[in-house]
């Protein structure tokens, strides 16, 4: 086996345990939470083969669209390079209404890909509810925080992701 499909394949590893020991832990639904964060970390799951619109860099080089998993696979890869701190991976979600200022808000974020997602919301009801969630991996030492998170919105009947509503942050 080739060193870098070794090293993808121990990334990939490490990112399933880190994501498994998360979900495992026993957080439910609230109101500030609306879902529980198994129930996210497993929706980005079903969504790993997504990509971020090629205007956001997401860590590659040049216009090249980014996968959601190789996202994540680098970002947990960087992760256990950096040992030494805490690392901590968070789930959060907001409710949301979808109106034409939340389809302002993606197109806007969503630089070429804008047509891609204004389709996606256009073909949903306005007026639903959506949640707006965020996965973010942490690296904490002291006061410096590196984070890489992934923002997408899930609808709240189906409880799925929003076709090309994924995003990509980093926090340097």
């Amino acid at each position: 086996m080739k060193l870098g499909s070794m090293r993808t394949l121990l990334f990939t590893l490490f990112a399933l345990l880190a994501l498994f020991s998360l979900a495992m832990q026993p957080v439910a639904a609230t109101e500030k939470q609306p879902l529980a964060k198994s129930r996210v970390i497993n929706i980005l799951f079903d969504n790993l083969e997504d990509t971020f619109p090629a205007s956001q860099a997401c860590g590659a080089s040049g216009t090249k669209a980014v996968k959601v998993k190789k996202y994540i696979q680098t970002t947990l890869g960087y992760l256990a390079e950096e040992s030494s701190k805490t690392v901590q991976v968070e789930a959060s979600c907001e409710s949301a209404i979808l109106d034409n200022e939340l389809i302002d808000y993606y197109k806007s974020i969503q630089g070429s890909a804008a047509k891609k997602i204004t389709n996606s919301l256009r073909k949903l009801k306005s007026g639903i509810t959506l949640y707006q969630c965020e996965v973010s991996f942490n690296n904490v030492a002291g006061e410096n925080t590196w984070s890489r998170g992934i923002q997408f919105l899930i609808s709240k009947n189906s409880e799925k992701a929003v076709k090309h509503s994924f995003r990509c942050l980093m926090t340097p």
